[in-house]
This record gives structure tokens, sequence and C-alpha cells, in this order.
């Protein structure tokens, strides 16, 4: 009897503690007035997006080989655009206004959002077994830094850290980087630890670049739950990643539909690594890391068996990131093709864009899910054709009647020798779909201005 009175007692406290918890909740957006006043803050700092990776696996294979080696797939290809409101409100209720506030989670739009260690693994799909051991970075961080070895292992021949009157190591300028950390550096500095500074690498972020390099073990989502923390508990840091943070609260129902949006930072593509980790004087890449210095109380690094081969041509046997880099690359020359239609379009006033309709909702089959990436591919594919195409005959149209032998649409056809079009002789038969649907469009166009000018003689 005692015991049943005893478990009756205990769970009415409880109770009462959960019913004094949802009393301290102030609004559905703010915890507390506290942190109400604490979103003018939030609201006065920007956004640090994160950037996706598009480099294909056989781009840059020591890059490639380490991030599926780590299983960063999801690290490299979540980024999305974020819901600005969504994750200002995200920290304004993040921070610490008390020693009992609970870390690792804050409160949007009346939904709990944790962004704890274990849940932001559990998104990144990188599980960290057991919560209380140490991963390489952390033990690193944990002793007494040689930063000869880490220079030697992250800089080139001559390299080395910038540093103060004491002697005392500050940062690595870009420049003193090979090619290799210098690839690494946008991803640490976007994805991982986010930092506006893109010339030069903090200490800090020296030993992520170094444990990384190395082959040292890093709890992804660890670190990254402890960079949101301090950034919410900052009052100038730029406030990071957005675009996780949004797909956080999406999980957990948040509507994340209602715009503005901030869209990702530029990716890192062939065109990036070419640009800014390539060696300028001769456009090669610098030389590989050395090997580290072996030293007293560093544990051996163990070695690692021979980095897999690249992955094979057949799309049947594409890995999910390598779709994921092919769809992000098409998704760039689309852009391209929409930039040069509005400059064509500032020139010679044509018609807006029409929007596209949004694209429909993936099967839960992953056979299904194949063939629909492929055929969305393949649409893709079929869309760069047909901006070729519109160039052309819009080139065709100002250029061709002062250039007698300006290359006629069959002509064209023909050097493209595009897969799947069919040849029709000239003056005859049906033409060809891409210039089909550029007929109709223009049709449309005029039919547009008809409607137009009926309006205005009215």
């Amino acid at each position: 009897m005692a015991s049943s009175s005893g478990f009756k007692r205990t769970k009415t406290t409880a109770g009462l503690r959960e019913n004094k918890r949802k009393e301290k909740i102030y609004s559905a957006i703010f915890l507390t007035p506290e942190h109400k006043k604490h979103f003018s803050n939030v609201q006065s700092r920007k956004l640090l997006m994160e950037r996706k990776v598009t480099l294909l696996p056989q781009d840059v294979p020591e890059f490639s080989n380490e991030i599926l080696e780590r299983q960063w797939s999801s690290l490299c290809t979540y980024p999305e655009p974020a819901n600005i409101a969504v994750v200002q409100e995200f920290y304004a209720n993040a921070k610490s206004f008390s020693p009992d506030s609970e870390p690792f989670w804050s409160y949007v739009r009346g939904q709990r959002i944790s962004f704890s260690a274990d849940a932001i693994n559990e998104f990144l799909n990188t599980e960290w077994e057991d919560d209380d051991e140490l991963c390489g970075y952390a033990e690193l961080m944990a002793t007494e830094l040689d930063h000869e070895e880490i220079e030697q292992t992250l800089c080139i021949a001559g390299g080395s850290f910038q540093r103060n009157r004491q002697q005392q190591p500050l940062h690595i300028k870009r420049v003193h980087l090979h090619s290799l950390s210098r690839l690494w550096m946008p991803l640490v500095h976007s994805n991982i630890s986010p930092c506006t500074h893109v010339s030069d690498v903090t200490v800090n972020r020296a030993v992520i670049l170094y444990a990384i390099l190395t082959g040292r073990s890093v709890n992804l989502g660890k670190l990254i739950a402890n960079e949101i923390r301090n950034c919410a508990n900052s009052t100038k840091a730029p406030l990071g990643h957005p675009s996780l943070i949004t797909h956080l609260c999406k999980q957990e129902g948040v509507d994340i539909t209602i715009p503005p949006f901030e869209h990702p930072r530029r990716p890192i593509d062939m065109g990036y690594y070419t640009q800014f980790c390539l060696d300028a004087d001769d456009g090669v890449a610098s030389p590989p890391p050395r090997s580290p210095r072996r030293h007293a109380r560093q544990r051996p690094i163990p070695r690692r068996p021979p980095p897999p081969p690249s992955p094979p041509a057949d799309p049947s046997q594409m890995t999910d990131l390598s779709l994921a880099l092919i769809n992000a690359k098409l998704e760039a020359v689309n852009r391209i093709g929409q930039a040069h239609a509005e400059m064509m379009r500032h020139v010679y006033a044509a018609s807006q864009r029409r929007p596209q309709p949004p694209p429909p909702a993936p099967p839960s089959d992953p056979y299904q899910m194949m063939d629909m990436r492929l055929a969305l591919i393949e649409s893709k594919l079929e869309a760069v054709n047909r901006i070729g195409q519109a160039h052309a005959e819009m080139m065709r149209h100002v250029y061709g009647a002062s250039h007698p032998g300006f290359m006629t649409s069959e002509q064209y056809s023909t050097f493209v020798a595009w897969p799947g079009d069919q040849s029709f002789p000239a003056g005859g038969g049906r033409p060809q779909a891409g210039t089909a649907a550029m007929d109709e469009d223009d049709e449309e166009e005029e039919d547009d201005d008809a409607v137009d000018e009926e309006e205005d003689s009215d």
C-alpha cells in the first residue's frame, strides 16, 4: 500500500513539474520575454549559408574517397534554401539565459527542436556509437598541440602559422595551404565550423583540417552542435548552419514553406577547385601533404587500405552521391540558360519567363526512385538541348539576314547530332521537338500581344 502511495506521489510531482515547464513558455513564438527581446539582436545578424559539394568522384579522388570513407555524403548534399524567419526564431530561443536551461534545444512555433549531437548525427547519417568516447579531433584539442606538425601536414613548403609578438600561433594564410587543404577549407568554413574568413584558417579550424587529413575520427554531430550553441549565445556571430536548422525544424512539423528564403552559397565544384585550390603560378596542384612527424605523446596513426576505385559509369550502379552531384550540375546548367535568357530578354524585350510547376513527390520504392532520377536527368538534358536550340534561333534571327552563310536549323541539328533527334529534309517533314516548342511559345507570345492590343484599343 505504501509503495502504491509513493508511486502516485512521484507521478503527481512529475506532472506538476511538467506543468510548470509548460507555464514557462511565454508565447507561441518565444520562450520568455528575454528571448523576445533578444530576437531583435538576432534579426540584425546575417545568415552564413552552407555549400553543396558537386565535385564528381573522379574529379579529386583524394577528397571524394575521404568523404565516402567517413560517410559524409549527406554533409555535402543536404544544403537547400533556408527559411530566414524560422532560423531567426530558432536562434532567438536557443540562447541560454539561465544556468539551469536545458542545453542543445530550441523552440520554434510551438515545437521543441533538438540540435543535440545525436539529432544532428542522425540527420547526417553519421551516427556516433558512444557519446562518452572522445573522437580523434577532441583528443587533439584536449592535449598540447604540435603546431609544427600541423604546419607540415597542411602547408606547402615554407608555409606556417602567422604568430603574434609572443610567438603564439594565430592562423594560416590560405596561400600557404596545399591544394587538398584549400579544398577542405571552404567545406569546414561553411558546413562544419562556419566562418566569414576565406583568406586564412584559425588554429581550431586548422586542427579540424589536420584531424581529417591524418585519418582521425571526428564526431560531426557533436562538433556542429557546439558550434550552433556558441553561435546562439553570441551577440555578434553570423547565424551558421541555416539550412541544417531549417531541415531539423521541418522534421518536427514546423511549416518552412513561407518566404523569404536564403539560398546556399556557391557550390564547391570543379570550377571552384580550379579557381581557388590550384597553385596560381602554374595552374597545377600543390604538392600533397607530407606525412606528419611521429611525436612521443601521439598515438600511431593506423595505416589505411588503398582507396576504393572510382565508381562505375553505369547509371544503375551509381551511388546516391553521384546522382546528387550530377543533378546539381544540371541545375547549374539550367541557371546558366536562365541567365542567358534574362540577358537576351533585357536586350530584345522578350516575354517574361513562365513559372514551372513543382516536381511530383518521389515514390517510396527505391527502384522507382532510381527510374525517376534517371528520367529527371534525361528531361534536364533535353532542356539543355532546347537551350542550345533557342540560342541558335535567337542568333539566327539577329544575324541571319546579314550573314547569308549562317547555319540553318537543319545544319545546326546535323552538327550537334543530339541522340534521339530525327533528321528531316530541308523544306519538308515535321520540325524537331525543340523547334516546335519554340514555335508554340512564339505563338503564345503573339496571342498575348494580340490580347494586350485589344485591351488597349478598348
